[in-house]
C-alpha cells in the first residue's frame, strides 16, 4: 500500500476512528491526540 492509498482509506474511515475514540475520551484535544496515535499504530 503505498501514500496515496493509505490516506484515502484514513479519509474514507475517518468517522467511524472518532467514533471509537469517543468512546474512550471527552475532550477535544484528547480526541485530536489520541487519532493521532492511532495513525501512528497503523
Amino acid at each position: 500500500m503505498d501514500e496515496n492509498e493509505f490516506v484515502k482509506l484514513v479519509q474514507q474511515n475517518e468517522r467511524i476512528v472518532y467514533k471509537v475514540i469517543s468512546l474512550y475520551t471527552d475532550t477535544v484535544q484528547d480526541k485530536e491526540d489520541l487519532f493521532q496515535e492511532t495513525l501512528l499504530q497503523l
